[in-house]
């Protein structure tokens, strides 16, 4: 079933709901759904927050590509991106995929290690995760994000300790290393990280 909610009460492509006959072309184009990414579609009750873009997102992924980077971080707990921000994507070197607006994607080695799935969607494990954070996201914003996930309890310092070891010759290894070098979680907010 192309729908992955009861009825449609999640996020749905709209083309796939209108085909199995669970909606029609009108109520798709009129309401009462919102149109979340191109295409894929949600339930007006949902919150329009950026865990429902990363839902419509993983809705349209190919084989292999997984949600990464901050979208992956909020999917374990670290503060979201606005809902307007775009989800990041990872996507295997030689993969085509331009994905619709509101994607980022990002080509890079992606071992099945480094892929998993949580609250049913595809993303990296943790430690890649925290790692494409600090290598895609300016310092700044790695930094709060990383500073949150170590003040929650998701990571230790001692785990970016152990990633910067295994690190070596990695791509954006220097940019890594300087924001992790940043973080003490002693920070309670973005803001004064």
């Amino acid at each position: 079933m192309w729908i992955r909610s009861a009825g449609l009460h999640g996020a749905f492509v709209g083309a796939h709901a209108v085909l199995e006959g669970a909606i029609t072309l009108r109520q798709l184009k009129e309401g009462p759904y919102f149109r979340v990414l191109r295409g894929v579609y949600a339930d007006p009750s949902l919150p329009r927050d950026h865990l429902l873009r990363c839902r419509a997102a993983a809705l349209l992924l190919p084989d292999g590509a997984v949600l990464g980077g901050r979208s992956a971080a909020a999917i374990y707990g670290a503060p979201a991106p606005d809902h307007a921000d775009p989800v990041t994507v990872v996507l295997p070197k030689g993969m085509q995929w331009r994905g619709p607006a509101g994607v980022r994607v990002h080509r890079a080695a992606l071992p099945a290690s480094d892929r998993c799935t949580v609250d049913d969607l595809p993303c990296t494990v943790l430690r890649r995760s925290v790692w494409d954070v600090a290598a895609l996201e300016s310092t700044a914003t790695a930094v709060g994000v990383l500073d949150a996930m170590v003040h929650s309890g998701t990571v230790d310092v001692a785990d970016l300790h152990t990633l910067l070891a295994t690190a070596a010759g990695r791509r954006r290894s220097q940019r890594v290393r300087r924001a992790f070098e940043l973080v003490d979680g002693r920070s309670e907010s973005p803001p004064e990280s």
